[in-house]
């Protein structure tokens, strides 16, 4: 039986095929889905989105583990970080934070029915996990940052010591 690394490195010799093979398995997912909206099965959102969940975890793997396939569009991205990373973090904590300010809307405006204690921890919930999402989504992208700053090629052509191929 082969080892895990034998047939990983496999997989990423053969980038070329195995990475349109999970990109074809997104899409059956999406099609899978497609299908059971269209014939009202239920069941099909699930398989659906669990072949969409394996075709991207490994595309991504794909991607992430292997040596960069282009080093301009990895200096392109870490010549454009922060500017990636204001967006990026826009797009991941805006919804913590429509949420806070419904929660606080919530417990301002009230209600005749409303419980004030109920909203109350709501809206420290709202708080606490906005600011698990921060921490979070500021140390992913420090730690992202700092491996694009590392792989980023300088004058001599060099990589943080290695040769650039």
């Amino acid at each position: 039986m082969a080892s895990l690394a034998t047939i990983w490195g496999r997989a990423t010799a053969n980038r070329k095929v195995s990475l349109p093979g999970c990109l074809a398995f997104v899409a059956l997912g999406v099609l899978i889905i497609a299908v059971g909206e269209v014939q009202d099965w239920g069941w099909t959102r699930i398989v659906g989105a669990t072949v969409i969940s394996i075709g991207s975890i490994a595309a991504g793997a794909l991607i992430g583990w292997s040596d960069p396939v282009r080093p301009r569009i990895t200096y392109l991205i870490s010549s454009w970080g922060k500017a990636i990373v204001a967006i990026l973090t826009l797009i991941i904590v805006g919804p913590m934070l429509i949420a806070l300010v419904v929660a606080f809307g919530g417990l301002i405006v009230g209600g005749a029915e409303a419980d004030t204690g109920l909203m109350l921890i709501g809206v420290l919930i709202a708080v606490l996990l906005l600011g698990i999402t921060l921490v979070t989504v500021a140390s992913a992208f420090s730690l992202a940052m700092r491996g694009l700053w590392r792989s980023r090629p300088d004058e001599a052509g060099e990589t943080n010591g290695r040769h650039s191929a």
